[in-house]
């Protein structure tokens, strides 16, 4: 019976004859919240086809009773990292991406949506990177930004983002993590007008830099935008670190001005 009133509830917010206001209020009873807790739990067909419903997922993002549900459960959480529809509708709603990222201090994959797993699926993180409200929840909490420093997918998806870029380059707390991450590279030389061959070959971010001796304009190439070539760009650094956050490929020097000793932070993506 449980399941039963599940099923038509679910169909209520598919159908768009039920909102996410209404949904909130209908799941402040006991019973119904059972009864969807039990479809969520035990029903991975009708988990898909929430998760695959634009209509459901907005309801279910409106609803935190029903977005904790959904965070709660492991089959559940299984659909909706597998749908960029279902990302989608969470990743704009800062209240749901909030619940489904974070909700609360600690990580328990048990207890609700794990940062890892999100961070290890190609199309979930793509969603998460193109949303600036779910890459600030990301870069608020030290563990999810770990998480994604930790995951090459999560690493490239953010490549591929110009907002994931955006909203790395203004956190210190993105800089620490992507600097602790275990495929950080470091590049330096004390001629830069040597460096015209490639320094570091591949897809990589650029977290920062800085020149030894004094300021000077570093001429790098090849940058990528949204995942597009780009081409050239020119970088100011002075003695102390600058945080670019700039996705390049085949990183390397075009041209020089001082040839100051330069060097570089950055994280290899591929």
């Amino acid at each position: 019976m449980a399941k039963i009133q599940g099923i038509r509830l679910l169909s209520a917010i598919v159908n768009g004859t039920t909102s996410g206001a209404q949904m909130q209020t209908l799941l402040a009873d006991s019973t119904r919240l059972a009864a969807f807790t039990a479809l969520l739990s035990d029903m991975p067909v009708q988990c898909t086809r929430m998760a695959a419903s634009s209509t459901a997922m907005a309801a279910v993002a409106s609803s935190s009773t029903a977005m904790a549900a959904v965070a709660a459960s492991r089959t559940a959480r299984a659909a909706v990292i597998a749908s960029s529809t279902a990302m989608a509708a969470i990743n704009a709603n800062d209240q749901a991406v909030r619940i489904w990222m974070l909700n609360g201090t600690g990580l328990s994959y048990t207890n609700y949506a794990n940062v890892a797993a999100v961070a290890a699926s190609s199309t979930a993180m793509a969603a998460v990177a193109a949303s600036s409200t779910a890459m600030t929840a990301v870069i608020a909490s030290s563990t999810a930004m770990a998480a994604v420093a930790a995951s090459k997918t999560a690493l490239l998806a953010c490549w591929n983002s110009e907002t994931a870029l955006t909203a790395l380059r203004g956190s210190s707390t993105a800089v620490s993590a992507l600097i602790a991450s275990p495929f950080k590279s470091s590049l330096g030389s004390n001629a830069p007008s040597g460096l015209q061959s490639t320094m570091l070959a591949g897809k990589t971010i650029l977290v920062r830099s800085y020149n030894g001796s004094g300021s000077d304009t570093n001429y790098l190439r090849n940058k990528y935008a949204n995942g597009g070539l780009v081409g050239d760009v020119t970088i100011s650094s002075t003695t102390s670190y600058t945080t670019n956050m700039v996705a390049f490929t085949d990183i390397r020097h075009y041209n020089w001005a001082n040839n100051y000793t330069w060097y570089g932070d950055v994280v290899k993506v591929d």
